[in-house]
């Protein structure tokens, strides 16, 4: 994933994985990735920021979502 990362541009990465429990059950897990890499403009953090509780209340609620790359 980091390859594929932009070095001058915040990114949200969305990573879904699956636990499977020893009784059987499986859940399905999201992990929210907030990418800031150091020498991103600054316009863009703002931006990215202003996002940011908006982007996680999107992924966390139980509503479809899309998100285009």
């Amino acid at each position: 994933i980091y390859a594929a990362l932009p070095t001058s541009s915040p990114r949200y990465i969305v990573i879904v994985f699956w636990k499977q429990y020893d009784d059987g059950r499986e859940t399905e897990r999201l992990a929210l990735i907030n990418w800031v890499p150091p020498n991103s403009n600054p316009t863009q953090l703002t931006l990215h920021a202003m996002a940011s509780k908006q982007f996680e209340q999107a992924v966390s609620s139980d509503a479809p979502f899309t998100m285009s790359i």
